[in-house]
């Protein structure tokens, strides 16, 4: 199976997310990128998390995403997460109770952003679809700054951006995919 970028239907926008532990756990840092129906970048960021674990850092990755999203106005949005287990957080059929998960704080958050959308989905992707959203989470580490927000395309994802918009493809690692 090969596994690529695709863009989000017209009158959506793609939010992809990851997040980057160095040791799980250790110094995290989230990246997020939207693009639109056409594959053109939007806006990305990044943040450092301080020491945490890898479903953390998805799940903040996840928060400044939508954020940044409410704050360009958008209304129909797409997200994809290579995290499955935090996808599911957000499904119709999660049996997590915001109150006694040991991350109730975040998620709770997180679901009250998504009620700002008038649509919004939440779907995972596999780790192949999601390079651009890696790059700038492993960026975070290499920067001097909390929380980024990039007036422009970092120079990190230029390379992948082009890739994603030509429709490349990548052989799955996913043995039972």
């Amino acid at each position: 199976m090969h596994i690529g970028w695709t863009p989000p239907p017209h009158g959506f926008f793609k939010l992809n997310i990851n997040g980057s532990v160095r040791n799980n756990p250790g110094d995290a840092c989230a990246g997020g990128i939207i693009r639109d129906s056409h594959g053109r970048w939007i806006s990305s960021c990044t943040k450092k998390i301080g020491r945490t674990h890898s479903m953390v850092t998805e799940l903040w990755g996840l928060r400044d995403g939508l954020t940044l999203a409410r704050n360009l106005n958008i209304r129909k949005l797409l997200v994809e997460v290579d995290a499955s287990v935090v996808a599911n957080f957000f499904s119709t059929e999660s049996s997590v109770h915001d109150t006694t998960h040991p991350f109730s704080a975040i998620i709770i958050d997180c679901k009250s952003l998504l009620l700002l959308f008038e649509e919004v989905h939440i779907t995972h992707i596999h780790r192949e679809g999601n390079h651009c959203a890696d790059l700038l989470a492993k960026e975070g580490h290499r920067s001097h700054f909390d929380f980024v927000i990039h007036p422009h395309p970092p120079a990190c994802i230029m390379y992948q951006l082009m890739a994603d918009s030509w429709g490349i493809v990548y052989p799955s690692l996913c043995n039972h995919c």
